[in-house]
């Protein structure tokens, strides 16, 4: 089979937002963890082409990127995808027949959309696997990709075809442990939950494999057989990993957990703006909310994590979690005393949930037309 990586980075020219969006962007001005994730390919003997995709177009960003790759391009072989790619693909995804309706969802304005330029890439490259990864990411295992990520792809456990599973990080002391790195003493137990779900799926009963429903995105593979069908969400800012487990479900498909599928994951610290990543949840818990009952889903039967913020009390939650993390705030750090009394507020706002089921009502849409428009493009860039 023919796996590609497609790695995760963030980076900021100073004059943009991504920060707001996006974990960790790094500044111009540095190197971040680009080198440090090429280097752990060499070391663990990755033959796989990597596509690097940066959180911005910009082409100072591309240069910078592209600078960083160079030297990596003897032992490996690296890509940068590029703004012009980007408008290549749209132009060919129009001429196939994607309406005008979707006009608005090609950019990088959130996690959802970022990812699905992964996915066209690979079709139009041909690719039979893609495996995501992030730049603060490690993979340390030789022959990871052919012996763990490849395994059991195109097989069939209980029955059910597997053409997409995900696995899970280990932090710098070697758990198996998500750190977002929300500051501690906040009500809103985004971390610890989230984790409780990946131990759930570590602990389940059944074998390696088991059914997925908490994903981690810089560590899954999708087959085309799979993402030829199954977008991202391009609605959803962030949580788009194990989001994309309910669209691959809604769509016929299901996604495995692989206990043995793992990447070490060691993110930069997260010293400030600790109200960004709060923010972001709490819109998208409020979409997830209305959309899993689109989906027909039902909360006794989802993981923990989603169990506890898709309740109708998580405008309660919310609020007192954001106005709690202000208070331990105060007289510290005013920027994160306004903002998280910001985060308040927008939890607080009315909710139209007519205008969140219209969004629903369009990714369905999106997805319909993403499984009848990507199959015809599949290969013209092999």
């Amino acid at each position: 089979m023919k796996t590609c990586i497609a790695a995760y980075s963030a980076w900021t020219t100073g004059k943009d937002e991504a920060w707001k969006i996006f974990d960790h962007p790094d500044p111009l001005t540095s190197t971040g963890t680009v080198e440090r994730m090429l280097d752990s390919f060499i070391k663990s003997e990755v033959k796989a082409p990597v596509i690097i995709f940066p959180s911005s177009t910009d082409i100072k960003v591309e240069k910078h990127v592209k600078k960083l790759v160079e030297p990596y391009r003897k032992k490996l072989d690296v890509h940068v995808f590029t703004g012009k790619e980007m408008k290549k693909m749209v132009t060919s995804l129009k001429k196939s027949g994607f309406p005008r309706e979707f006009d608005d969802v090609w950019d990088l304005a959130n996690y959802g959309r970022y990812r699905n330029w992964m996915l066209l890439y690979a079709a139009f490259k041909g690719f039979d696997n893609i495996l995501t990864i992030d730049d603060d990411e490690l993979i340390e295992k030789k022959g990871y990709i052919e012996k763990i990520c490849e395994k059991d792809i195109g097989t069939k456990y209980k029955g059910e075809e597997v053409w997409g599973k995900g696995g899970c990080y280990i932090n710098e002391r070697g758990e198996k442990f998500y750190d977002g790195q929300i500051a501690e003493f906040m009500n809103w137990p985004k971390d610890r939950l989230f984790n409780r779900s990946i131990k759930d799926q570590l602990n389940a009963p059944g074998g390696r494999l088991v059914y997925c429903e908490a994903a981690c995105g810089g560590n899954m593979i999708e087959n085309r057989e799979m993402f030829l069908k199954v977008p991202y969400d391009i609605n959803i800012t962030r949580g788009e990993d194990d989001d994309y487990t309910f669209n691959a479900e809604y769509l016929g498909f299901k996604y495995f957990f692989d206990k043995d599928m793992a990447v070490r994951h060691l993110p930069p610290p997260r010293t400030k703006h600790f109200w960004t990543r709060m923010r972001q949840d709490i819109k998208r818990f409020k979409y997830l909310r209305e959309k899993v009952k689109i989906y027909g889903r039902s909360l006794d039967n989802i993981n923990v994590f989603y169990k506890y913020f898709l309740q109708d009390d998580l405008e309660f939650k919310a609020v007192s979690g954001s106005i709690d993390a202000a208070k331990k705030y105060f007289g510290k750090d005013p920027e994160e005393v306004e903002e998280f009394l910001n985060n308040a507020i927008v939890a607080a706002s009315e909710l139209d949930r007519k205008r969140m089921a219209a969004l629903v009502e369009k990714q369905i849409r999106f997805m319909i037309t993403w499984g009848r428009i990507v199959p015809k493009i599949e290969g013209l860039w092999a």
